[in-house]
């Protein structure tokens, strides 16, 4: 499992990420690298619910930089809640979380 810490499940880091994280890894200074299908489920989903999006195309794949949106955070994220939008359909960047240990995170070594 990577970057989870021993004992915790992964049950249990889902619980973390969703009820108490508060989005630490969905905000800030980061770029979200979609493929392609992911990219056309992203702006789909943006395009149902009604959210621009800014992004780029980088050779195969496509950046969204999460500066070059509300409050620097990733769109699909809602404010109010502070929970994924899509999580049952995140790209493979967001499942995979964390991939090196993060400074703060309840799921990751620091």
């Amino acid at each position: 499992m990577g970057y989870i810490k021993d004992g915790l499940t992964l049950e249990a880091a889902n619980y973390i990420c969703i009820e108490r994280c508060r989005a630490q890894c969905c905000q800030g200074p980061l770029i979200l690298i979609l493929s392609k299908k992911e990219k056309l489920i992203f702006t789909r989903t943006a395009s149902d619910l009604g959210i621009s999006l800014n992004m780029t195309s980088f050779g195969r794949s496509y950046l969204i930089k999460f500066e070059d949106h509300q409050g620097s955070r990733c769109p699909m994220l809602d404010s109010g809640t502070m929970k994924c939008m899509i999580y049952e359909d995140r790209p493979r960047q967001c499942r995979a979380f964390p991939v090196r240990p993060i400074k703060g995170c309840e799921i990751s070594y620091d």
